[in-house]
């Protein structure tokens, strides 16, 4: 085991170098559900609310977001440099989620998908995508 994160529901999510992440009763420890990833796994860290597993591998590849009650995966996050994410950490209203890396490097994720928006949509360039044309009709 590399990692575990309690949930409000009575799980506990074990990280494994095995590459597996397995959702675990807490009461008499049984497997309920395991989350595949490509290697072993170096972090994982609960929602507040229990409602999002976030996980990090030893490649360093992607932060990935699970339901931790049906297994789905529900988004990947890259950001950290050739760097496996050292730590995860939730913000106490769960809208976050904090990574830091060995490449000296903080990544903070927003979340809410309105929170997302409205913050691309603040900035000096968002209205165009890398080498594409304006986006239509997201910003107001």
């Amino acid at each position: 085991m590399t990692s575990l994160a309690c949930g409000p529901d009575g799980t506990v999510a074990v990280a494994g170098a095995d590459g597996t992440v397995e959702i675990r009763d807490l009461d008499g420890g049984r497997v309920l559900r395991t989350l595949p990833h490509p290697l072993g796994v170096r972090q994982v860290a609960r929602s507040p609310d229990g409602r999002v597993l976030a996980t990090s591998t030893v490649d360093g590849s992607a932060i990935r977001l699970w339901d931790p009650g049906t297994g789905r995966l529900l988004a990947q996050l890259a950001g950290h440099l050739d760097s496996p994410p050292n730590s995860l950490a939730f913000s106490p209203d769960g809208d976050e989620l904090v990574s830091t890396g060995a490449d000296d490097r903080a990544g903070v994720w927003h979340l809410d998908p309105a929170d997302a928006v409205e913050r691309i949509c603040r900035s000096p360039r968002r209205s165009q995508r890398p080498g594409g044309p304006p986006l239509p009709g997201t910003c107001p």
